[in-house]
């Protein structure tokens, strides 16, 4: 197997392990390099820096990988068995047929990283970032997951049988096919999964959440099932609903009770159709009429209160502005029509449509505007560990130039005690928006109230930042701030 080189020292010292002292390895830095087949096995390899580095087929079996970094790498078939990896970096790397048995992999950030068929069998990933990290098709037998973000991960063909998922975010996950069988997902969140053909056999999920989740073709036998969410899933059916009933489970019935008759199967079908039929004259007609038109009606349907046919106008704008490309303008109708659904007390549909624009392609202002909505609906529901979810990828910066979506920000901020960062965006919003005196005069009086609770709160105004109180890399250079 070939060795390491980090000048011709480094590669004459690895050869010759017996020389090598402790610690020579630690904080090394390799940045384009192909290092395939090298042996790094039991070195301490503590913070190294392997940046877009060709590592497949390498050996770090038992090596302490402390706080290390492979970003952007190539890890295919790597081995790192036994290893200890707490606090390392795989973002955006690809670790394909790679085995990490009995690894520790504790609080590793696994973002965006393409793991399949890799083997993590009684590996720990507690407290681990996993988000939109692809596991299809991977072997994790044993494997700890506890309080893990996996977020939009994916593990279509999955073994992860006697895993352990409690108290995981799992909100968006796919794992199509995937076998849970024996795992524990107590309190994990499976919210708008999607689990088609999953097997859960004997699992526990008691007090789960798999509220929108899609559950065709899925395997409960033997499951702990108290408390667990099933509310507006979809693919269940009516059996399948009354017997997760009988379990303690949570579940919505809706139309399915008509459904058991010929009759109200044909009332359902009569129903359906002209529902559609009048959508489509509706927003047919309303797609022929020019924005200034659609904004009149929309503002003579909310002074009188009819506030279906403002969501209506809303989406047909939204609709209109993306056949023309203006996404940002797509955004604002949108999440307009979601404030609508939100006075009406339906807040189900106000986050199914939240929700459905983050699957659209936007750029850092539309989904900030969009995750700082998630955040305030969270809020309102009392769920604050969301809530931060959610504020946290929302970046200030991109919002900056918007006095409104600065607001909400600074107030959301404020409601959370977040006095010292919601008082800097005032601040900026000072500087940024003084050539309009209304908008100058709102943020002022804004910031003074927020002083007088600070001192009533005794506040010290060490702050860090509207960027680092949402958990927020601001993206631009320094020069350009």
């Amino acid at each position: 197997m070939k060795k390491i080189r980090r000048g011709q020292l480094l590669l004459s010292a690895l050869r010759d392990r017996g020389k090598i002292h402790e610690g020579a390895f630690r904080g090394i830095r390799f940045s384009c390099k192909d290092l395939s087949n090298y042996d790094f096995s039991s070195l301490d390899l503590t913070k190294a820096k392997f940046q877009s580095c060709d590592l497949s087929k390498c050996n770090f079996e038992e090596s302490n990988l402390h706080q290390g970094a492979f970003r952007n790498s190539n890890l295919a078939e790597a081995n790192f068995t036994k290893a200890c990896c707490p606090g390392a970096d795989f973002t955006k790397s690809v670790l394909r047929r790679a085995r990490f048995y009995q690894t520790n992999l504790r609080d590793v950030i696994f973002s965006g990283t393409d793991l399949k068929s890799a083997d993590f069998q009684e590996a720990s990933f507690e407290g681990s970032d996993l988000r939109r990290s692809d596991f299809s098709e991977c072997l994790a037998v044993g494997t700890d997951f506890r309080k893990a973000r996996l977020d939009e991960a994916r593990f279509d063909e999955a073994d992860l049988r006697a895993s352990n998922f409690e108290g995981a975010s799992l909100y968006g996950l796919k794992a199509e096919g995937a076998v849970f069988c024996g795992s524990t997902l107590r309190k994990a969140n499976l919210e708008a999964a999607v689990l088609n053909g999953a097997d859960f056999s004997y699992s526990d999920l008691t007090g789960a959440d798999l509220k929108f989740s899609c559950l065709k073709n899925i395997r409960f036998e033997g499951a702990k099932l108290s408390r667990t969410d099933f509310k507006f899933s979809r693919g269940l059916t009516l059996p399948e609903k009354k017997a997760l009933k009988r379990q303690g489970a949570r579940v919505s019935f809706g139309s399915d009770y008509l459904l058991r008759t010929s009759w109200g199967k044909g009332i359902c079908v009569l129903l359906g159709l002209g529902v559609v039929l009048g959508f489509y004259l509706y927003f047919s007609d309303l797609q022929r009429q020019s924005f200034s038109t659609l904004r009149n009606k929309l503002t003579a349907a909310i002074e009188r209160e009819q506030y279906q046919r403002a969501i209506q106008i809303d989406l047909a704008l939204a609709q209109k502005f993306e056949t023309r490309g203006n996404m940002d303008a797509k955004v604002n109708w949108a999440l307009s029509a979601a404030d609508i659904y939100k006075i009406l007390g339906q807040r189900p549909q106000a986050l199914e449509l939240m929700t459905s624009l983050l699957k659209t392609d936007g750029d850092d202002v539309q989904v900030s505007k969009v995750k700082l909505d998630l955040a305030i609906f969270y809020k309102e529901e009392g769920l604050l560990d969301k809530t931060l979810a959610f504020l946290k990828d929302v970046q200030a910066s991109a919002l900056e130039n918007n006095f409104e979506s600065s607001l909400k920000l600074a107030r959301l901020l404020r409601e959370l005690k977040y006095y010292p960062e919601a008082a800097a965006i005032y601040q900026k919003m000072i500087e940024k928006f003084g050539q309009d005196p209304r908008r100058r005069s709102e943020a002022a009086a804004n910031l003074s109230q927020l002083t007088q609770e600070m001192g009533a709160q005794g506040q010290k105004g060490k702050g860090r930042g509207p960027d680092a109180a949402t958990g927020v890399k601001d993206k631009r250079q320094p020069g350009n701030k």
